[in-house]
């Protein structure tokens, strides 16, 4: 029992490690894409591969981070308001099930 209790512990550990993560690659992909924005003026056409490449990547990590907020203030008013429990409770299973729609497959491009 105790065993479990301790692999759990780990699994939620590493989940949350993961979101962090996501979350730190979401932002330097948010700095990259507008700094490669900032240099199309100087740079011409070939600046402009970066942005549009970085933006899938963006668009990508920023919903995932904008579900995990919600099943965050979800889960804080479940605890908050305990009549609300069930309606709450459903909106946080929607947000922890995956996307019916599926976004695009990032690939790695040749340099």
């Amino acid at each position: 029992m105790a065993g479990d209790d301790v692999g759990q512990a780990v699994a939620r550990r590493t989940e949350v490690d993961f979101v962090v993560l996501k979350h730190e690659v979401h932002k330097s992909a948010k700095r990259a894409r507008y700094v490669a924005e900032s240099a199309v003026p100087v740079s011409g056409k070939p600046a402009t591969r970066l942005p549009k490449r970085m933006e899938p990547l963006q668009d990508i990590l920023g919903e995932h981070q904008d579900s995990v907020t919600a099943q965050s203030l979800l889960l804080e008013l479940t605890v908050v308001a305990q009549a609300y429990g069930f309606t709450t409770g459903l909106l946080y299973a929607q947000e922890r099930r995956p996307r019916q729609r599926r976004p695009p497959r990032l690939r790695a491009r040749p340099a």
